[in-house]
């Protein structure tokens, strides 16, 4: 994988010329904490590009889920598959993980990252879900 910041801001910028997005919605996206992309290798979607759009907190609130989700779906809207994801140390409350697992946003915590690769239906899923 690698920074997909210049290939983010590009793709705004072309949506915002075509009046898929705001300026606003396009300032919002670049100010997430991470925004990473990378090829698919395996399964249905192998060779596809997504971008990761990121919040990373010491300790993940309901907020940084909602944000990542915004992004994402802002990003979707500008023809690019974003998978949104947060990071921390810990959970605000203990029930926040598995809600945002359901949301389908991409979870990393202590050095695991949920749904992990080895659940590669759980994780196609996820990415069906995200596809633009």
């Amino acid at each position: 994988g690698k920074d997909a910041s210049e290939f983010v801001s590009s793709k705004l910028d072309e949506a915002i010329e075509k009046g898929i997005i705001t300026p606003e919605e396009a300032n919002f996206v670049m100010a997430a904490d991470l925004l990473w992309m990378g090829n698919i290798r395996r399964g249905k979607f192998e060779g596809e590009t997504v971008v990761f759009v990121g919040e990373v907190s010491w300790t993940i609130e309901p907020d940084d889920i909602k944000r990542a989700e915004e992004k994402a779906q802002i990003l979707r809207k500008a023809g690019v598959w974003a998978i949104p994801f947060v990071s921390g140390s810990v959970w605000a409350q203990t029930e926040l993980k598995e809600q945002a697992l359901e949301r389908k946003v991409v979870c990393a915590t202590d050095s695991r990252i949920d749904p992990s690769r080895s659940d590669w239906e759980a994780f196609e899923e996820l990415l069906s879900f995200w596809r633009p």
